[in-house]
């Protein structure tokens, strides 16, 4: 065992060092120890101590860039959220412009995302810019095909360009699919009703419009407006029929 003040053998300094450290050589008085003889020692002790932590300081870098990685994405993936139910809000408002500028973003950072293809065209029929909606429609149906909602959204690009038959074919796909996939509850499927039910009007078939606003009422989750508007179609039809 080592008595403080004695120093051993210098061959078995080697050993002190990586037992004791640098720090534990102060235990030695210097002027036991050739002063040149202390000075190596502790340097090569300290060098042996950074050597000794360097993994586990690798490991603590590793894990804090992880970590702030991690927190980044979240924070980014909250903003994008907040963003794109920004965008949602202005469709909704009919605000294309915003909805468009949001959109483009998204389309641009993500050109595989058929939702963001599928809500830029809805901008821009807004806008009635129907080329370009047409374009995305397009794109959103390649990356993701059969999808009820872009398909009814190619109706109504037809629809408000007064091409009827062509409004109602898509419109038509449109309901087999959600019949198949969503099911017939959602107010979705009450609004692809409601615009079959305009287009036969149109095209001056009442009995169908009447069919396809009475299956419309018959939803259950439809929105106020949407019934309301439902409802006065629905009466007009009956008075033009008598």
């Amino acid at each position: 065992m080592l008595k403080y003040g004695v120093v051993p053998n210098q061959d078995l300094l080697p050993a002190l060092i990586a037992h004791y450290g640098g720090e534990q050589l102060s235990i030695f008085q210097k002027d036991e120890i050739d002063p040149l003889l202390f000075k190596d020692l502790k340097r090569r002790a300290k060098i042996g101590n950074l050597v000794a932590w360097a993994p586990w300081i690798l490991i603590g870098l590793l894990v804090l860039i992880i970590c702030g990685g991690a927190i980044y994405s979240d924070i980014q993936r909250q903003q994008d959220e907040a963003l794109w139910e920004k965008g949602v809000q202005a469709i909704a408002q009919q605000d294309g412009e915003t909805a468009l500028e949001i959109f483009d973003r998204f389309v641009k950072n993500n050109p595989q995302s058929a939702k963001a293809h599928l809500n830029r065209a809805i901008s821009y029929l807004i806008l009635e810019e129907y080329d370009l909606a047409l374009q995305d429609l397009q794109r959103a149906n390649f990356l993701r095909p059969n999808d009820g909602q872009t398909i009814f959204h190619l109706g109504l690009l037809y629809h408000m360009q007064g091409q009827w038959k062509q409004a109602l074919a898509y419109y038509n796909v449109s309901a087999r699919l959600y019949e198949s996939q969503q099911g017939t509850q959602q107010t979705d499927y009450a609004w692809i009703c409601y615009r079959q039910a305009q287009v036969y009007r149109e095209l001056a078939d009442y009995d169908e419009a009447l069919r396809h606003l009475r299956a419309g009422l018959k939803v259950p989750q439809v929105d106020d407006d949407l019934r309301t508007q439902m409802r006065r179609e629905l009466e007009e039809l009956q008075a033009l029929k008598r």
